[in-house]
């Protein structure tokens, strides 16, 4: 037996074009307030799943708002799948961990010598 496939939703009356950068939750929300429905209903309408969670489908975003899917994936931030994931890099040189009394040493030193700021102090020792 093969599933049947989904229909697609129709068009809301009420479109609302996507803010270049916009996430798409708040896309969402601004589309359902306008069209006078709860952003979470809306939400898990887009998502097609049984239990209304999870990403909202991209396709069914763009039958819904009427606007080309294209478009939608330009210009919502989170839209577009992501690209291959990276890993950072290591580091090269790992920190060796220092006492105490010779991190105050060395703030104090680079606070009285060099007379650096407090912020570029943080930078520099890696502290807060």
């Amino acid at each position: 037996m093969t599933a049947a496939p989904e229909p697609q939703p129709h068009q809301l009356p009420i479109q609302v074009r996507p803010r270049p950068g916009e996430p798409t939750d708040s896309y969402i929300r601004r589309l359902a307030h306008a069209n006078h429905l709860r952003p979470s209903y809306l939400h898990g309408l887009l998502t097609g799943s049984p239990n209304w969670s999870g990403q909202p489908r991209l396709e069914r975003l763009a039958a819904l708002a009427g606007r080309p899917s294209e478009l939608l994936e330009r210009a919502l931030a989170d839209a577009r799948p992501s690209r291959r994931q990276r890993k950072p890099a290591p580091n090269p040189v790992s920190p060796k961990k220092i006492d105490k009394k010779e991190l105050y040493r060395r703030i104090r030193h680079d606070a009285e010598r060099e007379a650096l700021s407090m912020r570029a102090l943080e930078k520099r020792h890696n502290v807060s």
